[in-house]
């Protein structure tokens, strides 16, 4: 069953919004964002949009809030499952890596780098293709400064 790209859209910019205020430090409202992307992930009965979506929030309550790891450990191993069964191999090993990486650790494989870009360019995509192509752009200039730093 394939979701209307809008959909899609929404989920893929909820998950950019909350990395992005992660990033920013902004780390509660980063959280929330991303609780908004497996909610409507979940609605949208896609595994492997859920398994992102759910990777995403687990590996930021293992490593960007304290005191949180039972609860990203359990979200991460869903996100495994989910994107196992949807075949998603880059999602599922970015969840493995993050369950597995020590809370606050900056290590990170490079197979999680290109994940990174994958869901980027994902996200790139399909918000051009639902007509927000600003939105887009930030998605595919992000997705080329990760594939750049993948690289170096």
């Amino acid at each position: 069953m394939r979701l209307p790209v809008s959909g899609r859209a929404a989920v893929a910019s909820q998950l950019e919004a909350g990395r992005a205020a992660i990033a920013a430090g902004a780390v509660q409202a980063g959280i929330d964002c991303l609780r908004r992307a497996c909610a409507d992930a979940a609605a949208c009965a896609d595994p492997a949009l859920q398994g992102q979506a759910l990777a995403a929030l687990g590996g930021a309550l293992v490593h960007a809030v304290r005191g949180r790891d039972e609860e990203g450990a359990a979200v991460l191993h869903e996100a495994v499952r989910l994107a196992t069964r949807a075949g998603d191999r880059p999602t599922a090993v970015t969840a493995h890596h993050a369950a597995a990486t020590p809370a606050g650790s900056p290590v990170r494989l490079p197979v999680s780098g290109r994940a990174a870009v994958a869901s980027q360019l994902e996200a790139g995509r399909a918000a051009i293709a639902a007509g927000a192509v600003q939105a887009g752009i930030d998605c595919l200039r992000r997705a080329c400064a990760d594939a750049e730093a993948c690289a170096a």
